[in-house]
């Protein structure tokens, strides 16, 4: 079994989460600087029925969004105030928190893209008539082949 998992989660909000005034102030912080979990998927749910998850999610984020502006007119809501994501799930008392893996994953993803584009446009670059004409004449291309230099 595996820490991570596939998660609904939400930055806390008092005008959706609740008040935290009998909380000591420290507890109070990191309460509001974390995500709180807010459902857990089960990846075979979200494998057969993508869209009806998606759709799900979608509702969620829009009551958010909408409880946020009736209750906080100066409140600007962000992309990530809430998501879904990789998460590792953190019981601390009473609250249950996500530290976010996404982002890791997104780093990796980005990387392997600029990795790909570059191959191609090296494979095109070789694909070029003269270009092979001056490897067959020098027996080496006149440009750099490494893909991994960006």
């Amino acid at each position: 079994m595996t820490n991570y998992e596939l998660s609904y989660i939400e930055l806390y909000n008092t005008s959706r989460h609740g008040e935290l005034d009998d909380l000591p102030v420290a507890k109070q912080k990191h309460i509001q600087c974390n995500y709180l979990l807010m459902h857990s998927i089960k990846p075979e749910m979200f494998l057969k029925y993508p869209a009806k998850v998606t759709k799900i999610i979608d509702k969620t984020k829009i009551y958010y969004e909408k409880t946020i502006q009736q209750n906080d007119s100066e409140y600007k809501f962000r992309d990530n105030h809430a998501s879904l994501d990789i998460i590792k799930r953190v019981n601390n008392d009473e609250y249950t928190f996500a530290i976010v893996k996404t982002f890791w994953l997104k780093l990796f993803q980005r990387r392997w893209k600029k990795i790909y584009q570059n191959k191609q446009h090296i494979m095109k670059k070789m694909m070029n008539p003269q270009n092979l004409m001056h490897r067959q004449i020098h027996g080496k291309w006149s440009f750099n082949t490494n893909i991994y230099h960006i």
